[in-house]
C-alpha cells in the first residue's frame, strides 16, 4: 500500500516538473533526446530523415532563442549536420551567419 502511494507521488512529481519546463528547456531536451538516437547508431550511417528532423530542431531553437548562449552552438551543430546531409550551401550560410551574428564568439 505504501509502495503504491510512493510510486503515485513520484509519478505526479515527475509530471509536475516536466510541465514546469520552459519552452526553451523542452526544446533543448527534445534535441538532446533526438541527438542520442541520431548519433547513437552503431553502424555509423546517418539516417537522413532523423538528421533532417534534428537539423530543423536546431534551426527552430536558434530562431526562437537567438540570444541564448546555446544558440551559436546549435548553429554550429546544424552546419556540421547540413554538411553530413550533403547540404553544402546551407552549411556555408550557417557558418557565415555565425561570423556575422556572433562576431565575438570563439568559433566565429
Amino acid at each position: 500500500m505504501i509502495t503504491g502511494k510512493i510510486r503515485w507521488m513520484a509519478a505526479i512529481s515527475v509530471l509536475t516538473l516536466a510541465s514546469c519546463q520552459s519552452p526553451r528547456m523542452k526544446l533543448a531536451s527534445e534535441i538532446n533526446r533526438q541527438e542520442k538516437i541520431l548519433f547513437g547508431d552503431s553502424t555509423g550511417a546517418l539516417n537522413d530523415s532523423l538528421g533532417n528532423r534534428v537539423l530543423n530542431m536546431y534551426l527552430e531553437y536558434t530562431k526562437k532563442f537567438k540570444d541564448d548562449t546555446s544558440s551559436v552552438e546549435y548553429i554550429m551543430k546544424a552546419a556540421d549536420l547540413a554538411t553530413g546531409l550533403n547540404k553544402p550551401a546551407l552549411a556555408a550560410n550557417l557558418y557565415s551567419g555565425v561570423v556575422k551574428d556572433y562576431p565575438n564568439h570563439r568559433k566565429a
